[in-house]
């Protein structure tokens, strides 16, 4: 994860090994691996912002069948909802 962590965002600070263990013991590697990508993607290179990442997929879930169960809701509302009659089915 170090090694990861500094040939994506930055040098590797006593703090911020810290914050790596910790993280280590709380979330799937796969994850932490998978928020590093992200930040970088999003051009935010910064711890804070992959441990906010990792707490929000923490709380709500990684995304992929989140949002997969957000689709079908929100097309069953139109659907099957008050705004059936306008829907060719």
């Amino acid at each position: 994860m170090f090694k990861l962590y500094e040939e994506n965002i930055g040098a590797l600070t006593p703090l911020i090994a810290d914050a790596l263990k910790d993280a280590e013991e709380l979330y799937e590697p796969e994850w932490i691996a998978d928020a590093i990508e992200l930040a970088v993607k999003n051009n935010k290179r910064n711890w804070k912002y992959c441990e906010a990442i990792l707490k929000r997929w923490k709380e709500e879930g990684r995304g992929e069948k989140q949002n997969r169960r957000d689709t079908e809701k929100d097309r069953r509302k139109y659907v099957e909802g008050e705004y059936s009659d306008f829907i060719e089915h």
